[in-house]
C-alpha cells in the first residue's frame, strides 16, 4: 500500500495514539493528555523523554471517565430509579425518549439481544451529559464520578514523572464537548490535586500531531522538546 503512494523507501514509525494526540494537542511532546472518547487514557512524557500512562485497559478492566463509562452508569442508574431502588431520575424518561421505547424494561432488549457493543453503548453518554446539564441531581453524579477519575490518573502521571516542575495537560476526545462542562470541573479537581498542573484545549487535531511527528523525524519540523520516540 505505501509503494502505491509512492513512498517506495518509506520508513514506518508505529506509536500509540495517545503520543500523537499529545503532540497535536500541545504542538510539542512534553505534558500530558487526558484522552476521553469512547475508551480512555491519560499519557504523559516529560523532558527526559520517560512517559507514563495510567487506564487505557478496555472497557472490562478499565477505561474509567470514558463515554462507554459514563454511558453504563447512566443506563444503571435509569434502571435502579425505575426499581424504586434509588431516587428517581430523568435518565429514565430521556433513554425512553432516545430510544423510542414503550417501557424502560425494553432496555434489556436492546442491551443483550440486540448485541449493543462499546461503541453503540458509549453513544448513550451525551444523554447522560445533557441530564447533568439540566441539574439532574444522578446525572451530576455521574458526571462528577467521571472528572474525578480522570483527574486522579492525571495526578498519578504527575506523580509519576512531573512531581517537581509545571507540566500542561491537554484533553482530547469526545466526552469534553458536552454541555456539562466537564473539561473546567476537570481543570478544578485537577489543580485541587496538582497546582503545578494547567489544563487546555487542545491546539490541534491527533492527525496533526501525527503530521508533526513525521516532519520531525525527516528533519522537516523542530518540536522544541521533543525526543526520540
Amino acid at each position: 500500500f505505501i509503494e502505491h503512494l509512492g513512498f517506495k523507501d518509506a520508513e514506518i514509525a508505529v506509536c500509540h495514539d495517545a503520543l500523537i494526540a499529545l503532540v497535536g494537542g500541545l504542538g510539542h511532546d512534553v505534558g500530558i493528555v487526558a484522552l476521553a472518547g469512547t475508551g480512555s487514557i491519560v499519557y504523559g512524557r516529560n523532558q527526559q523523554g520517560r512517559t507514563q500512562r495510567v487506564g487505557g485497559w478496555g472497557h472490562v478492566l478499565g477505561d474509567e471517565g470514558s463515554a462507554y463509562y459514563i454511558a453504563v452508569r447512566g443506563m444503571q442508574a435509569a434502571m435502579r430509579g425505575y426499581d424504586g431502588r434509588s431516587q428517581p431520575t430523568i435518565l429514565q424518561q430521556s433513554l425512553r425518549h432516545y430510544l423510542r421505547l414503550i417501557n424502560l424494561e425494553d432496555l434489556v432488549e436492546i442491551i443483550y439481544q440486540r448485541g449493543w457493543g462499546v461503541r453503540e453503548i458509549a453513544a448513550i453518554a451525551p444523554i447522560v451529559d445533557r441530564a447533568a446539564a439540566s441539574g439532574d441531581e444522578v446525572a451530576l453524579a455521574i458526571i462528577e464520578d467521571a472528572v474525578q477519575e480522570l483527574a486522579l490518573a492525571t495526578q498519578r502521571v504527575i506523580q509519576g514523572i512531573f512531581s517537581t516542575v509545571d507540566v500542561s495537560v491537554v484533553t482530547g476526545g469526545s466526552v469534553w464537548d458536552g454541555e456539562s462542562q466537564m473539561r473546567a470541573r476537570f481543570a478544578q479537581a485537577v489543580t485541587m490535586r496538582s497546582p503545578m498542573a494547567k489544563v487546555i484545549p487542545p491546539q490541534n487535531e491527533p492527525a496533526y500531531g501525527a503530521a508533526l511527528l513525521a516532519l520531525d523525524a525527516i528533519g522537516k519540523a523542530q518540536l522544541g522538546r521533543y525526543a526520540h520516540w
